[in-house]
């Protein structure tokens, strides 16, 4: 009965507040140094672009106009069914420090081949943004450098 006299709720009621406290700051300072999201800054202007993406894909195969893509060796060649002009977007699911961009036309045979030697080994998705005979189009193909 004694020890039920002498008992200090206050001081236990302190110490599992400040325990709890603690809890949450530590919580805190684990989520502040977790890594940042992936989250695309551009997401919603990709969003209002999407209708006009989905048309020039529709229209290449519409139109029968897919590519012919080629990795022979250290040349990549794209073969077009006409005269074109655009940009092939390299994008590597690795890393977006990797991505690369480069604009083209083609030769009279209607080909366009880009040496490989400077991009890294293994799978990159190619997006292929064109013009043809007044017609916008657009491609994408994953394809393996090696």
């Amino acid at each position: 009965m004694e020890a039920i006299k002498n008992w200090n709720w206050g001081k236990w009621l302190v110490t599992g507040m400040v325990t709890f406290m603690l809890f949450i700051i530590g919580m805190a300072v684990y989520m502040l140094r977790q890594p940042a999201d992936d989250y695309d800054n551009s997401y919603y202007e990709k969003g209002l672009d999407y209708n006009s993406e989905y048309t020039k894909l529709k229209r290449t195969e519409q139109d029968h106009a897919q590519p012919i893509i080629k990795v022979e060796g250290n040349t990549l060649g794209i073969q077009f069914t006409g005269a074109a002009n655009g940009r092939a977007s390299f994008i590597r699911p690795t890393g977006q420090k990797f991505d690369k961009a480069i604009n083209f036309k083609t030769d009279a045979g209607n080909l366009f081949t880009l040496p490989v030697t400077d991009f890294a080994q293994g799978r990159w998705q190619l997006i292929i943004s064109w013009q043809q005979g007044g017609k916008e189009y657009l491609y994408k193909q994953e394809i393996m450098i090696p």
